[in-house]
C-alpha cells in the first residue's frame, strides 16, 4: 500500500469469534461494501478508499442521489431514498450481505434505503443475503418521520444558509 499522508486507514475485521452471523454469504464471498454520500457530493468521492478495497478483494458499490445536481425541484429525498433502496435491493437478492456506510444527508437516505432489506429478516423468510450493518460517518440521525429541520426547532443553522451569487456558484455561510 502505498503513502498518502492524508490517508489514515483503520483495518476493521470482518470476522470475530463472536460474530453472531456468517461474515460469508452461502457463495463463500465477503460482504459487499455500499456507499452513499451526502447532499453535496457524487459517488466517485469514495473513489480512493473504494480502489483500496477491491485491491484487498472487497466488492462496493457507491451510489450517486438522483437529487445531487438535478435540474428539477421534484427530486428530493423521497427519489433518494427509492434509488438506493432498489441498488441495495439488487444486491441483497443476488445473495450478497452488505454494508452500508453512509455519510452526512446519506445517513437519512440510507437508514430508509435498507427498510425490508435487513440480514436476519430476509433470513427468517428463507432469502438469502441482506444488510449486516449500517456505518454512519457524521450523519445526521432523526427518528423515523422526523425532518433535520424539525429537529433544528424550524431554524436553519448558520452554516446551513445558501447564498447564491452572480458567479454561478453556491456558497454557505
Amino acid at each position: 500500500m502505498g503513502k498518502n499522508p492524508r490517508l489514515n486507514l483503520v483495518a476493521i475485521p470482518l470476522k470475530t469469534k463472536n460474530c453472531k452471523v456468517d461474515t460469508q454469504d452461502d457463495h463463500g464471498r465477503e460482504p459487499g461494501f455500499c456507499f452513499v454520500p451526502g447532499v453535496w457530493h457524487a459517488a466517485d468521492t469514495f473513489d480512493l478508499v473504494r480502489d483500496l478495497m477491491h485491491k484487498r478483494g472487497l466488492a462496493t458499490e457507491a451510489i450517486s442521489t438522483p437529487s445531487v445536481g438535478a435540474s428539477s425541484p421534484d427530486k428530493g429525498l423521497h427519489a433518494d431514498v427509492k434509488h438506493t433502496h432498489a441498488v441495495l435491493k439488487e444486491m441483497v437478492e443476488s445473495g450478497r450481505q452488505v454494508v452500508v456506510v453512509n455519510h452526512s444527508y446519506g445517513g437519512i437516505v440510507g437508514a430508509g434505503g435498507v427498510e425490508g432489506l435487513g440480514y436476519a429478516q430476509r433470513r427468517k423468510t428463507g432469502f438469502p443475503g441482506g444488510v449486516l450493518m449500517e456505518v454512519w460517518l457524521a450523519v445526521f440521525v432523526t427518528p423515523k418521520g422526523k425532518t433535520v429541520m424539525a429537529m433544528l426547532g424550524g431554524n436553519l443553522l448558520p452554516w446551513m444558509i445558501i447564498k447564491s451569487p452572480d458567479d454561478g456558484y453556491c456558497w454557505s455561510s
